[in-house]
């Protein structure tokens, strides 16, 4: 699997679009429950009456990566969802598109840098207080950069756009996706 994921980043001939990506998972252990597989392996040990650190050891990796899998699994769902899995499927895709309000004109033609007109952008401001929300109460242990991020992500978005912003936010999330996915469909469709 690691090789797999590490092969999404590289190989564009083996996984050219994002459905080839989600696929290549499909029917793995990604989606499997291996809780059993503990269960039967803590069972079989207490009933041997063995005192093995080792045997705790193998335990707690294997629970590690059921997580990873687990943190795969959220992200390939989230992904389902996106808009350019929709475009690559032929599913019906959510576009929301920005209302544009114009009062108090009359007997005017409006055009681009007229003076007197003027033009604001609105963005949901809820996902970034959400989101520091989150990394705030959360138990990581250098949360300054994510806050920044997130902060600079914020003050992109009023461009309409967080393009730039959003790869640094995510290179600085790496290692607590468990923790950001829920935000990852919001922040995308900002970009």
């Amino acid at each position: 699997m690691s090789d797999a994921l590490a092969a999404i980043n590289f190989d564009i001939t083996t996984y050219p679009t994002l459905t080839s990506i989600i696929k290549r998972f499909e029917n793995t252990w990604v989606y499997s429950d291996l809780q059993y597989v503990i269960d039967e392996a803590q069972q079989a040990f207490n009933e041997l009456s063995l005192n093995s650190w080792a045997f705790n050891q193998m335990v707690t990796a294997f629970e590690e990566q059921m997580n990873l899998a687990e943190v795969v699994k959220q992200t390939l769902l989230l992904l389902e969802q996106s808009n350019l899995y929709k475009l690559e499927n032929g599913l019906p895709v959510n576009n929301e598109k920005p209302s544009i309000s114009i009062q108090n004109v009359s007997n005017s033609n409006i055009a681009v840098q007229s003076e007197g007109a003027q033009q604001s952008i609105s963005i949901n401001e809820q996902v970034f207080e959400d989101l520091l929300a989150v990394i705030k109460a959360s138990n990581i242990e250098s949360k300054e950069p994510l806050i920044t991020a997130v902060e600079d992500m914020q003050a992109e978005s009023k461009s309409g756009s967080i393009g730039n912003t959003y790869k640094a936010f995510i290179g600085a999330a790496a290692n607590h996706m468990t923790l950001i996915a829920p935000f990852i469909p919001a922040l995308t469709a900002m970009m």
